[in-house]
């Protein structure tokens, strides 16, 4: 079950996991329920079924739970993966003959005050009813009751990064720190740009570039501005090969107050482009990806001076900045395809199928 909204990284491991899936001979389908903008290519063997149209509808979610009901009346699969909260809901109201077993894949931080409310609710319902739990660490694991632990596995994102792109320090050109993401309050780039400004102040020759589109473009923008940056701040487009960017880049940065599994910060460490990452919510669970000194520097969520203080640090010491590219690259291994899709077929035959997997429709 799918929202394609564009280049995010959900949207990214949806398409990988049918992809993969389908590869491999499973009989995937994918149920697109809201924002038919796919930036990622899905596999031919891959069958589509677009209820987007609906969301022109003004009862846009009765429209939605009816599309889906449709679809999964005609498909009668073995196991449906969720990455949204709602759609497992719409799934456990159905019958278990219709959709057959659920799986809820969490993708961000469960504690996150969205959950709050009537969302809280619907969660405790969806949940009630479902089969099987994919979580991206064990931080996001462990905020939920042994009964879901017991049903659920930890299944890190697909990496796509080719061999060839490997990053090599720059020389003799302007410091570039390069951050990637949507501009939106989770992602907290105006923490990043005051950090910069005191950057600025003991290295004038820094630049920074924000490549992103979002609901903050202007203010962001006006940050820029207020801080006296014009010229020395690039807010962009997506647009071209971001892992070029990232191989010819002094350094990544990511400055989000909370995340799932960011794919743009295992893409920037897989390259050996040098990171600095925020000790996001849920807290603590950036240690899955980074090993703070080691493959990555880690500085405290929405603190600006630390996050100074570290740029200025990697940007003066060549030494560090070449020691921390060299063991990031190492995490290519832990996230390659064939391993994650192993973990995954493996977590659905133990948990989610009732029947013969080899005959599985998900």
């Amino acid at each position: 079950m799918a929202y394609l909204h564009g280049a995010g990284g959900a949207e990214r491991q949806i398409v990988a996991v049918a992809n993969a899936l389908a590869s491999i001979g499973y009989d995937v389908h994918l149920v697109i329920l809201a924002s038919n903008n796919s930036f990622y290519p899905i596999d031919s063997r891959v069958t589509i079924h677009d209820v987007s149209g609906r969301e022109q509808n003004r009862r846009s979610i009765l429209a939605r739970f009816a599309g889906l009901s449709k679809v999964l009346f005609n498909i009668r699969p073995d196991v449906v993966i969720n990455y949204w909260l709602q759609s497992a809901f719409f799934c456990a109201v159905l019958p278990k003959r219709i959709r057959g077993s659920i799986v809820y894949s969490e993708r961000g931080d469960p504690a996150d005050k969205e959950y709050q409310g009537v969302l809280s609710l619907v969660r405790k319902l969806a949940f009630g009813r479902t089969a099987a739990f994919v979580f991206q660490t064990r931080e996001a694991q462990s905020f939920f009751p042994p009964r879901v632990q017991n049903r659920s596995a930890i299944i890190p994102n697909f990496l796509f990064v080719p061999d060839s792109e490997v990053w090599t320090k720059p020389q003799n050109c302007r410091p570039v720190i390069l951050n990637v993401g949507r501009l939106e309050p989770q992602k907290n780039q105006l923490m990043l740009i005051k950090a910069f400004s005191l950057v600025k102040k003991k290295i004038d020759s820094a630049f920074l570039s924000i490549i992103g589109s979002g609901s903050l473009e202007c203010e962001l923008k006006n940050a820029v501005k207020d801080y006296g940056l014009e010229g020395s701040v690039a807010i962009s487009p997506p647009g071209g090969s971001v892992l070029r960017l990232m191989t010819s880049s002094s350094m990544f940065v990511l400055s989000s107050s909370y995340e799932g599994m960011p794919n743009v910060l295992l893409e920037a460490m897989a390259v050996g482009c040098p990171c600095i990452t925020t000790d996001y919510r849920p807290l603590g669970s950036v240690a899955a990806l980074v090993n703070n000194n080691v493959d990555g520097l880690v500085v405290a969520n929405d603190s600006p001076d630390e996050l100074a203080s570290a740029m200025i640090r990697l940007l003066a010491e060549d030494e560090l900045a070449n020691s921390l590219s060299e063991q990031a690259r190492k995490i290519r291994g832990r996230h390659s395809t064939e391993r994650i899709l192993f973990m995954w077929e493996s977590f659905l035959k133990e948990y989610a199928f009732d029947a013969d997997p080899t005959k599985g429709n998900l």
